[in-house]
């Protein structure tokens, strides 16, 4: 919804974007900003609209978009005419967010549902700092872009697993409950165990 609202900005407001601001070099902050969003998964961004769908929450949900349509066009016609690709990046990140604030406080009132705010803290710090790190690392290299994935890939790995074993972000219950999921994924499915089984042997020598 939001992100609509902000793309129409462009048209009923004939914004004339810099060139620059579609130059392929900045590809990559466009991305790195968008990936911003997944973080709102740890305070249950994606599950809270099924509660409400479950629930018979219609009105609730009406209420939500409504609030988010009000809040984004104007912040977002402001954002893009002001800073173009990046403004309409950041109102997608933000005008959002009252909503998740309304549909928090109403599943804590209603229903004494909540965010385990500290598993949602392990899990955005751990994701925050892997994320940043890799991004930094890869802006400072001068290879190909496909270089650039491959190595992104492996720094993004390498730093999220101790990241989130330190953080406890995951437990031995969620390797099992993971398990369980790729169990039937054939030879994906395999694979995934072995590393889950490497991570557990981890936790265990490390005491985790």
């Amino acid at each position: 919804c939001c992100a609509a609202l902000n793309a129409g900005a462009f048209v009923v407001y004939n914004v004339n974007m810099d060139t620059q601001s579609f130059d392929a070099t900045s590809g990559p902050l466009f991305l790195a900003l968008l990936t911003i969003t997944y973080l709102y998964t740890a305070v249950g961004n994606l599950s809270i609209g099924n509660v409400f769908i479950s629930q018979g929450q219609t009105k609730l949900i009406l209420i939500t978009a409504i609030i988010s349509t009000v809040i984004g066009f104007p912040v977002g016609s402001f954002l893009i005419i002001q800073y173009g690709v990046v403004g309409l990046i950041i109102a997608t990140l933000t005008v959002g967010i009252p909503s998740l604030i309304l549909a928090l406080y109403w599943l804590k009132k209603y229903y004494d549902l909540t965010v385990d705010w500290i598993s949602a803290a392990k899990i955005l710090i751990s994701s925050s700092v892997t994320a940043g790190i890799t991004y930094f690392a890869v802006s400072q290299m001068a290879f190909s872009s496909w270089i650039q994935l491959l190595i992104g890939v492996l720094i993004f790995i390498l730093v999220l697993i101790p990241a989130i074993l330190f953080t406890r972000a995951i437990t031995r219950s969620d390797l099992n409950n993971l398990r369980i999921m790729v169990s039937e994924l054939g030879p994906l499915g395999r694979i995934v165990i072995k590393i889950l089984n490497l991570l557990e042997k981890v936790m265990s020598t490390l005491k985790l």
